[in-house]
């Protein structure tokens, strides 16, 4: 999967505004995005551009590409020579600043804990239950026979 660093649109007609964002590759520009790490607003008297460092510098190292684009707005922002210097640092040391945190916390589980062990005599009783005869269904009653009329000539 290419990961890439781009710009994502919103905003009204003729007033701009952007996310920076890591996204898939194959994802759409304005569609599904891993991870927003800035903003750009180009209509302001004084372009505003906002990037949280610590987690572009993340993605760099772990190989996200960014587009033409947003070097540039990280070449003005004077940030790109830092970025990438500390990116390589990271990658050599394979060790990230802050980590991505998983959507799902996991269950701590002691290993001393012992696991429950299931009784064989509530098994059997399972099962004896489940072999346990059903009852019969009802009869079923059959319809009432109407008698028939010959058609009137």
């Amino acid at each position: 999967m290419a990961v890439h660093i781009r710009l994502k649109r919103g905003g009204q007609k003729r007033q701009p505004h952007y996310r920076i964002v890591v996204s898939d590759s194959r994802s759409p520009r304005d569609g599904r995005f891993i991870e927003i790490i800035g903003f750009y607003n180009p209509i302001a008297k004084v372009e505003e551009v906002e990037i949280d460092k610590a987690r572009t510098t993340y993605w760099l190292a772990n190989g996200a590409q960014p587009t033409d684009t947003v070097k540039s707005l990280l070449k003005k922002k004077g940030l790109w020579a830092g970025l990438v210097e500390d990116a390589a640092v990271m990658a050599k040391a394979g060790t990230p600043e802050r980590p991505v945190k998983p959507l799902v916390p996991k269950e701590v589980v002691p290993e001393a804990a012992p696991k429950p062990v299931v009784e064989e005599a509530k098994a059997e009783e399972v099962e004896i239950e489940a072999s346990a005869e059903l009852p019969a269904p009802a009869e079923i009653e059959a319809p009432v026979e109407t008698e028939e009329r010959e058609p009137a000539e």
